[in-house]
């Protein structure tokens, strides 16, 4: 049977890879090419399935695209971010290979567009924080990380990690938030969700005082992320069919999302994990009005 694998004709899945690889960087259809492979690998994709198309050379064709030279319109940019993020979530073998198709050069820039970008990279961006909790988990004694691999420098380094984060949560409001951005705020519980788990939420909170701080702009974050998180709960509660697609693309139960989310919501203003504890004063009563 082992023998039989990928013998034969060509499937739809090798004929839609073969005309994303040669269709040109700015083509509309790539947008359309890369959410059939996405479609197929959101979820819970085999490890199976993303090494067939890793090895037939997806995993270099994005990571080239995304760091090439042409102006891509937004869409088509997430689109290759996305599938990307799809392509590597949880697969060690596929963190390996990036580090083999890109050298310092490219990844300098790779790294600048990514970061210059976060509404269209989240997805990879989430890819990497869960795909590290994972593999930390799974192999606690010296197994593969991310940080083998380059892209596991954008999560393992604290400062980097919380530049991440505040660009995530200050590139949203409840105001424009879209089903393209929404997203973001995803991405940025899945941080939070997993602080929580480790018990490092409150350090996080207190990060974004910091940054407060240095802006000279006091509330401005923890309000902002105030808002978004009473609009996830009043949005995500109404929603199963959403609550089911967290729960599968994260492999982290709705019950541990909305958790997180209640207890950063909380009123308590004496606890360290709730949002309301960092508030400036006037902001605390406002509240309460």
């Amino acid at each position: 049977m082992k023998s039989l694998c990928c013998h034969g004709e060509k499937g739809l899945l090798s004929k839609i890879l073969e005309t994303l690889i040669k269709t040109p960087p700015n083509a509309s259809i790539r947008f359309w090419l890369s959410r059939a492979i996405e479609g197929f690998l959101r979820g819970r994709a085999s490890f199976g399935d993303q090494l067939f198309l890793v090895k037939r050379g997806l995993l270099e064709h994005l990571v080239d695209h995304i760091g090439s030279s042409e102006i891509k319109p937004k869409e088509i940019l997430q689109s290759s971010f996305d599938l990307l993020g799809e392509l590597m979530k949880f697969n060690p073998i596929a963190f390996k290979i990036f580090n083999s198709v890109i050298d310092d050069k490219k990844f300098e820039k790779f790294t600048h567009i990514l970061t210059s970008n976060v509404v269209d990279s989240n997805m990879l961006i989430r890819c990497l924080i869960l795909s590290q909790e994972r593999f930390v988990e799974e192999m606690p004694f010296g197994g593969v990380s991310t940080g083998v691999c380059r892209l596991g420098t954008l999560i393992n380094d604290w400062e980097q990690r919380m530049y991440l984060l505040n660009k995530l949560i200050n590139s949203i409001t409840v105001n424009t938030l879209t089903q393209e951005n929404v997203s973001c705020l995803n991405t940025t519980l899945v941080f939070l969700m997993i602080a929580f788990k480790q018990g490092h939420l409150p350090s996080y909170l207190k990060a974004f005082v910091k940054e407060e701080r240095i802006q000279k702009n006091p509330g401005f974050i923890m309000k902002n992320l105030r808002h978004l998180l009473e609009f996830w709960k009043n949005h995500y509660l109404k929603r199963g069919k959403d609550c089911s697609a967290l729960e599968q693309s994260s492999c982290i139960s709705f019950d541990q999302w909305k958790k997180v989310v209640d207890i950063l919501l909380q009123d308590d203003i004496t606890s360290t994990s709730s949002v309301l504890y960092y508030l400036p004063p006037v902001s605390q009563s406002f509240r309460h009005c």
